[in-house]
């Protein structure tokens, strides 16, 4: 045997690389700027934005991170949006900020005036302690609630026949929130929280803490998965992505 044919004899293919795709918050604005990273990846790797993986989305990123891992390509999101086409997936102002949201704000700022008018009335007979006890017990978790959000990626998915299950994905989906009682990450579509439907995943990692209420979920409140981290990278690691790719609007 040559020693080529000894070298072939012991070669062995290696395994595909396993790509990630990490999208970190930034608001609407930050997902609108992910959609279009992503699209403008698309079009000048031929398509390249649907080779991932894995996607690990937070808060706004978890939102584009949904739709990329149900099969929808960058660009169509872009052109949708870019377009005002008539889509059930074209993210408009009312996705988040319904009328029964604005309603709730509105009994929330009402709230607000009056527990500081109560409080300052209050605040040379009390101690600083008392009066923040008093604060945190009177004063709102947040201003809007997250229910148009997980309503719009529900009824969304539906009327295009996607999944709104993290199991039944084409592809691996993973979306951090922080756990408001523990302090602690938590990720959904792993472990216990692999049930968990996507649309209320995503509500939970966008309950940006003081604006939006901490969104329930069995009992428990979560917020904004950017809550002391920021692209979860290391999400994608751990799951055996090779190469992560990390799209971060809040530091281009």
């Amino acid at each position: 045997m040559s020693v080529m044919e000894r070298a072939m004899s012991r070669w062995r293919p290696r395994p595909p690389r396993r790509f990630g795709l990490a999208l970190a918050g930034g608001g609407v604005i930050g997902g609108m700027y992910e959609v279009g990273a992503i699209a403008a990846l698309e079009e000048r790797l031929d398509g390249a934005g649907r080779g991932f993986d894995l996607y690990v989305g937070c808060s706004a990123g978890s939102v584009v991170a949904c739709l990329l891992a149900a099969g929808i390509r960058a660009t169509d999101i872009y052109r949708i949006l870019d377009e005002d086409l008539p889509d059930p997936l074209n993210f408009r102002r009312n996705a988040v900020f319904a009328s029964d949201a604005f309603r709730g704000a509105a009994a929330r700022f009402g709230k607000l005036v009056w527990a500081f008018g109560k409080n300052a009335m209050s605040a040379f007979r009390m101690s600083i302690p008392d009066m923040l006890a008093r604060a945190e017990r009177d004063l709102p978790s947040g201003f809007f609630n997250l229910a148009a959000l997980e309503r719009f990626i529900r009824e969304g998915f539906a009327a295009r026949g996607l999944t709104n299950r993290f199991s039944a994905l084409p592809r691996r989906l993973l979306i951090p929130a922080v756990d408001l009682d523990r302090a602690e990450r938590v990720v959904f579509g792993r472990n216990g929280l692999g049930e968990v439907p996507i649309s209320h995943a995503v509500a939970a990692s966008s309950a940006i803490p003081g604006f939006f209420e901490p969104y329930a979920i069995d009992g428990r409140d979560y917020v904004d998965g950017g809550v002391g981290f920021t692209g979860h990278a290391d999400l994608a690691a751990d799951e055996g992505a090779e190469v992560v790719l990390v799209v971060n609007p809040l530091v281009p």
